[in-house]
């Protein structure tokens, strides 16, 4: 404002010219010159060594799924596996992932990507038992146990970091090849459907109620 003042208050033929060009070279020198790392993505850093890349391309295959889900009108709940302790997440992403799991933002349905506290630790109980080896053995439990916390689906990520949750305490977790073979063997849980590196498996419609209502009193 004070440089188009100054140029107003001096007479002569390209006065006006001046005036009209000259916010236009202002905008251009503080939005495109000036913040120019902000066009090219250069302030977001790339990794260096051991510290990971802070960019972020979300999978095509995440906005498909959302789809499909926002087809589905029933109220239900998803169960994730691998399991967080703490809600985080690690996908092996074009540029890899790491942080707060975003299923709960990318998808139109709840999920239940970790423990709510040690007063509701079933999530954690479900996460073990699919995590070992010898509960492959056609365990219907499992359906029905999941079908009380309104789960529709249970939702296995291939793109997980497998190499970094291995023997993290923060993620109840085995091999992929396991979790395959456990899953696979489980009575009422079938594969449902593959979006990319997602795979959903439904629980049985024998076990899974369309909704859940939680007791007006409570007796421990």
């Amino acid at each position: 404002n004070y440089f188009i003042d100054y140029l107003r208050s001096k007479t002569s033929a390209f006065k006006k010219p001046l005036i009209a060009i000259t916010p236009v070279v202002i905008f251009i020198s503080i939005f495109g010159v000036y913040a120019y790392p902000m066009w090219t993505g250069e302030v977001i850093p790339n990794g260096d060594g051991p510290i990971p890349s802070a960019h972020i391309k979300v999978p095509e295959y995440y906005i498909e799924t959302s789809r499909w889900l926002k087809e589905q009108k029933d109220d239900f709940k998803i169960f994730n596996l691998p399991l967080s302790r703490l809600f985080y997440a690690v996908y092996d992403w074009e540029h890899g992932y790491i942080g707060a799991d975003p299923s709960n933002w990318i998808f139109p349905k709840p999920m239940i990507a970790s423990n709510t506290g040690k007063s509701f630790e079933i999530p954690l109980q479900i996460a073990t038992v699919l995590s070992k080896g010898e509960s492959k053995t056609n365990n219907s439990e499992i359906s029905k146990i999941l079908a009380l916390l309104n789960v529709k689906y249970l939702l296995f990520h291939n793109d997980t970091n497998w190499e970094y949750i291995k023997d993290h305490p923060w993620w109840i977790s085995t091999t992929p090849a396991i979790y395959k073979d456990i899953l696979n063997n489980q009575r009422g849980i079938n594969l449902e459907k593959s979006f990319g590196k997602l795979d959903f498996y439904k629980i049985s419609d024998k076990y899974f109620l369309p909704h859940i209502y939680p007791a007006s009193d409570i007796t421990l």
